[in-house]
């Protein structure tokens, strides 16, 4: 792969966090906290994160 394109994925994850709330207008947090109740599991269940972020 070439280095450039790995340099830019690499620092993805240090300002993602910051660049959705922005973008979002902090919307994000209350997304993610519906989904967690939206899809809350009984007791013993499992989660299957898919391409969900950092969060």
């Amino acid at each position: 792969m070439n280095k450039g394109i790995q340099r830019i994925f690499s620092e993805v994850p240090h300002t993602y966090e910051l660049v959705n709330h922005v973008l979002t207008f902090g919307l994000d947090i209350l997304w993610r906290r519906k989904a967690v109740r939206i899809g809350t599991v009984g007791g013993g269940g499992r989660w299957l994160d898919v391409c969900s972020g950092t969060g």
